[in-house]
């Protein structure tokens, strides 16, 4: 469920995760604070909390409410 949160930020360029060389290291920043993140592993409890942050604004409610419709009229047939 947030994963789908953090490749909005990805997507959106709200977020990035850097690099070392070609290496990604295991952080992700948002608004210029550093979050430990390891895709493998669970998300940590200050990165969720911000992470719901994210989910209560209107732009993300925005983007996944077009990405529900999107996915509505795609399994229609016309």
């Amino acid at each position: 469920m947030m994963k789908t949160v953090i490749n909005y930020l990805l997507s959106n360029d709200l977020a990035e995760i850097p690099k070392r060389g070609r290496r990604k290291l295991k952080s992700i920043i948002i608004n210029d604070k550093k979050f430990r993140y390891d895709k493998d592993k669970s998300i940590s409890s200050v990165l969720t909390k911000k992470l719901l942050t994210v989910k209560k604004t209107n732009e993300y409610r925005n983007y996944a409410l077009n990405k529900a419709k999107d996915a509505f009229s795609e399994g229609r047939v016309r």
